[in-house]
């Protein structure tokens, strides 16, 4: 055999002889624990791609971080190339791009000092929080300065100048003079200072320099044809010549060899293997391992503070080129101790490892075939005892089951029928043992077709298992409810060899589920009993509210002395808690049923804070207390939202600082939060006070319904205790929340966040709370229809008062008459009156039947109905607004000057 062929031979045995081991390494070990989910770590390199040092710093990373299961992202700053403002500018907008499409990584990592001030510069808006690790850093006092900073630590990169200028001269002991090439740029500039500063070490020798920065390309190869072979080169810098000649590390690299006759040494790693001799080098692969392995401490939990900033020479190594050694006839035991050597010719091993391993294999597949062998005879022994034990724990766990066990053999006829089952059926294992279940009376008949639908899917293999509930009747022909749980066993060809079935009586069960539904039943009629209840008394309560109201506002605008103003303005001030307080009722009532729905349409944020403002200002100035409100110029206003519930948490914050605050001051701001998702805004509305504070057991209770910070019978304060609770169920529906800073006799401080969708629309915004008040107009007819004698008196007078002609009526019928023979310019129509009420007059207008020329008469509802939802059955019915009664003057002459603005508008 010749021995070309004896090695192909060799290789293809040792192959089929690996295959073998793996096959049985494979059933011999288990498997393996899943592998934790990957982490992700972001490389910022100064570099572009094609830099010689990048691929190593990424191949010594990659080494730590690609086997912990780590995945390494790389973005180029490029700024070694193009290090100006406009690249940086568009490198951060590009990332910052990126960085809000991606996950958060887990850790930073720089490259060179440019991709570390970058980073120390921009990260709090890239990513705050986020630990960095920099490696190939020059600039040591800034490294240095990292070790106070709580989030950086790193290894610096720093040249091994004078280990390196030592090794020269012990290789070359013959020289005197050592040149050292170097070019403009500030890294070469760099590490020529630190070359000069080394003279003083080495007296009776001279560091010399041959510099581009004096010379060309051409002068500096006559320069090194001229300097003998027995000298040193130390290449620092090379890229471009006096003129401004550029080439790249491969190019300048390539030159230098052509033309020098000396060994060319280096302080980095590029360029080894490609006619460098070495040196202690600043390897880059170095760099990025342990920059790796600091990342993956940091991604295991230890803090960045825990971790020291690596001085550069521990990254640092004597590293040299065998081919170039000899070439130059230097011993390998000149070279210092563990150096790394590049093209080292192979040894023994290398040439006869495939013998070497082939006979090792070979003998451990005859090791493994025995113990193989042993494993499977032990295996046998251990397989009988197991199925013993297997079949005694099957049948001890089937004769304690709580479920009944019945096994159909070929899916038809009875095999097994266990105690569980005699008990639960009635029927013994004698009367039962190979019959069908249509050999006697089992199956409730009605459930029969079902069953059998079900059992389907399993004798045509479309399924394994499937749960089936039925009814089942007892020997004694009583009815039970079953759960019977199936699992077939087919053959090859797909014909059912048994079915085991398992079965629970659930009888019990449906009996409870039948009592729930009946219960729910129950609760549902009792809910909209207690909703129906709610609207029939706010109704009840709002009309006599109303003509209360009404007349008091009408007593209060008569000629009365001061004292009788007095008590007028004070029973006004009473109806209107007591209105609050009813609607605070309704709210929490409604909140609690789970039928409060917010709107979402566009508004304007600094509106909403202005009328609530103006709401105050009155109050606030009659007690000298400086009220103050403000809004960040970075929010955007424009939003979609529900203005009317935004106004009511704010101005029940507000009227709480008021509340609880004698001296000093209220102060509202209205902010943005960093952290929003694209086409969106989360607003920080703060409420500060100098108020008399809150305790610390009271902030536990604070948002409970019915709660106040005073409790018992003495208490300074008004209230039912119901605003806070509205106001946090209300943010809460909106996607907000609440908190409130406190300390009693100091003040308190309320933070409310609500996120808004941007309104990306142009044009005014809309918005469905009142305009401001403008004077009424004059001579304009008014058709009021209101059951509540009280309350059409109080609205004939108070819309006289105000100037309008004033026509009133008792219930709907009558207004029909009434618009068929004239024609007001506005109706106020009450909702629930007598013979017809005001929805269904409503109707009966647009649809003409009290003239074509009367159907689109602006009608507004005034009533007492204010529970969620009124609004807007009675602006489907046809009306144009709504107001809620009992009714006050200001609210319904802005809304009559709007409603008669918007009809002149629409008739021209």
């Amino acid at each position: 055999m010749v021995p070309g062929k004896r090695t192909t031979s060799l290789r293809v045995a040792l192959c089929a002889l690996l295959f073998l081991l793996l096959q049985i390494a494979a059933h011999a070990v288990p498997p393996c624990c899943a592998a934790a989910p990957a982490r992700n770590v972001l490389l910022i390199s100064s570099y572009h791609p094609g830099f010689p040092t990048f691929f190593r710093q990424v191949e010594g990373l990659n080494s730590v971080l690609k086997p912990a299961g780590v995945k390494l992202d790389v973005e180029f700053m490029d700024s070694k190339r193009f290090n100006i403002p406009e690249n940086l500018t568009l490198f951060y907008e590009l990332l910052k791009f990126k960085l809000g499409k991606l996950s958060p990584y887990d850790v930073i990592v720089t490259s060179d000092d440019n991709a570390l001030s970058f980073a120390l510069k921009h990260r709090d808006t890239l990513f705050p929080d986020t630990p960095i690790v920099f490696c190939g850093v020059n600039n040591e006092s800034l490294a240095h300065s990292m070790v106070t900073d709580p989030m950086v630590t790193g290894v610096i990169e720093s040249v091994s100048m004078q280990e390196t200028i030592d090794l020269i001269w012990k290789l070359r002991p013959d020289a005197k003079t050592m040149y050292a090439i170097v070019d403009e740029t500030p890294s070469g500039q760099g590490d020529l200072a630190t070359y000069r500063s080394m003279q003083s070490h080495y007296p009776g020798r001279n560091l010399a320099v041959l510099s581009l920065t004096d010379m060309t390309w051409e002068e500096l190869g006559q320069e090194l044809e001229s300097i003998p072979e027995s000298s040193g080169l130390l290449l620092l810098s090379a890229y471009r010549d006096k003129n401004g000649a550029s080439k790249t590390f491969e190019e300048g690299l390539a030159w230098i060899l052509d033309h020098a006759k000396a060994p060319l040494f280096h302080l980095w790693s590029h360029g080894l293997g490609q006619g460098i001799i070495g040196g202690k080098i600043i390897s880059q692969f170095e760099q990025g391992r342990i920059a790796g392995h600091m990342a993956l401490r940091l991604i295991n939990g230890e803090p960045p503070r825990s971790i020291p900033i690596i001085e550069g020479d521990q990254a640092n190594r004597f590293a040299f080129d065998q081919l170039v050694l000899n070439k130059y006839h230097i011993s390998d035991a000149l070279v210092p101790p563990n150096s790394q050597i590049l093209n080292k010719p192979p040894g023994i091993w290398s040439t006869h490892r495939i013998e070497v391993v082939a006979a090792l294999i070979v003998f451990m597949l005859l090791a493994v075939f025995f113990v193989i062998l042993s494993l499977y005879a032990n295996k046998l022994r251990k397989t009988k005892v197991m199925l013993s034990e297997a079949h005694k724990r099957l049948s001890f766990h089937v004769t304690n089951s709580p479920l009944a066990l019945v096994e159909w053999e070929d899916g038809r006829h009875i095999k097994k029928w266990s105690k569980q089952a005699e008990e639960m059926f009635g029927w013994t294992e004698e009367e039962v043992i190979g019959k069908n279940w249509n050999d006697f009376e089992f199956i409730y008949e009605d459930d029969i077709e079902d069953v059998t639908n079900e059992l389907l899917n399993l004798f045509e293999g479309r399924s394994t298992f499937n749960t089936v509930e039925n009814r089942n009747y007892r020997k004694d022909k009583s009815i039970i409810y079953c759960q019977w749980y199936n699992s077939s066993l087919m053959d090859e060809d797909g014909a059912m060899i048994s079915l085991l079935s398992q079965v629970a009586d659930v009888t019990k069960l449906k009996t409870y589920e039948a009592n729930l539904l009946q219960a729910k039943e129950q609760a549902e009629a009792s809910n909209r009993a207690k909703s129906e209840f709610l609207a029939n008394m706010s109704h009840e309560i709002r009309t006599p509210m109303n003509g209360v109201v009404g007349m008091l506002q009408l007593l209060r605008s008569s000629k009365l002395n001061p004292e009788q103003s007095n008590s007028v303005d004070m029973a006004l001030q009473a109806s209107e808690r007591l209105t609050l307080l009813l609607s605070d009722i309704l709210d929490i009532s409604v909140i609690e049923a789970g039928y409060l729905k917010v709107n979402k349409s566009p508004l304007d944020i600094s509106g909403v804070l202005k009328q609530t403002v103006e709401l105050f200002k009155p109050a606030f100035s009659q007690k000298g207390i400086v009220f103050s409100a403000s809004i960040d110029p970075d929010v955007r206003t424009r939003v979609l939202g529900d203005a009317t519930r935004v106004q009511q948490v704010l101005a029940n914050f507000i009227g709480n600082a008021f509340k609880f605050t004698a001296l000093g001051s209220v102060a509202v701001s209205i902010s943005s939060q960093p952290v929003h998702p694209p086409g969106h805004v989360r607003l920080l509305f703060t409420v500060a006070d100098t108020g008399i504070g809150i305790s610390d057991n009271s902030l536990e209770i604070l948002f409970n319904p019915f709660t106040q910070g005073s409790q018992g019978h003495q208490r300074n304060h008004e209230g039912a205790g119901l605003g806070l609770s509205i106001c946090k169920r209300l943010v809460e529906l909106m996607g907000g929340s609440i908190c409130v800073d406190s300390e009693l006799g100091v003040g308190t401080t309320i933070y409310c966040t609500i996120p808004f969708e941007l309104d990306q629309r142009t044009g005014a915004v809309r918005d469905d709370r009142l305009a401001e008040e403008e004077p009424g107009p004059e001579k304009i007819k008014v058709l009021v229809a209101e059951d509540d004698a009280i309350s059409r008196t109080a609205a004939r007078k108070q819309l006289e008062h105000m100037g309008y002609e004033v026509c009133v009526v008792e219930n709907g019928q009558r207004l029909l008459e009434v618009l068929r023979e004239e024609t007001p310019d506005v109706i106020l129509m009450d909702v629930r009156m007598p013979l017809m009420d005001g929805l269904e007059a409503t109707r009966a207008i647009r649809r003409g039947e009290a003239g074509a020329d009367k159907a689109g008469i602006p009608i507004i509802a005034m009533t007492a109905y204010a529970m969620n939802g009124d609004r807007d059955l009675i602006l489907a019915a046809g009306m144009d607004e709504y107001i809620s009664k009992p009714v006050d003057l200001s609210v319904l002459k802005a809304v009559l000057e709007s409603v008669l603005k918007q009809s002149k508008a629409d008739h021209g």
